[in-house]
């Protein structure tokens, strides 16, 4: 045994990297057995040591910058939708008027007229702010939406040929 552990003292360390390019860390010394020597208790690798709260201070950093990020990708989100809403409602405005101002036209009322499917279209927008974590729990509602559009469109669409 004590054969050993000399050469394991003695021997040369060369750091070996791996494939994967981990280098292990090096040989401790040998341990004395029993006599007058002391052996200090010490960690023989402080630096690959993590404490528990460090390695918590470190993952809740990582939260907080993914946090930030799809925050920022969320408000980003939400302002191209607003943009692309309000450039909906101006179209549809600009249609309105073109519809009331054409000269065959001058019997329509659009005052009294509803847009089609705007309960349900205000039935995905409660939804949405009931559930505002959980949009899964709309998509019955949504369906319900596309459905009608998709009717609405054939309705127009059939009526025209």
């Amino acid at each position: 045994m004590l054969a050993l552990q000399d050469r394991l003292a003695t021997r040369s360390i060369r750091p070996q990297v791996t494939s994967d390019g981990f280098k292990p860390p090096p040989v401790s010394p040998a341990i004395p057995q029993g006599g007058t020597e002391s052996y200090s208790a010490v960690h023989p690798y402080p630096e690959f040591t993590v404490t528990a709260y460090k390695m918590q201070q470190l993952k809740e950093q990582e939260l907080q910058v993914q946090d930030q990020y799809w925050q920022k990708r969320l408000n980003n989100l939400q302002l191209t939708h607003e943009r692309i809403n309000r450039i909906l409602q101006e179209e549809y405005k600009r249609a309105m008027d073109e519809v009331t101002s054409a000269k065959g036209n001058k019997n329509i009322n659009l005052d009294t007229t509803t847009p089609a499917c705007g309960p349900d279209k205000e039935k995905v927008l409660r939804c949405y702010q009931e559930n505002p974590k959980e949009i899964m729990k709309c998509s019955v509602v949504v369906e319900e939406f596309n459905h009608c559009v998709d009717k609405c469109r054939c309705d127009l669409i059939s009526a025209g040929c």
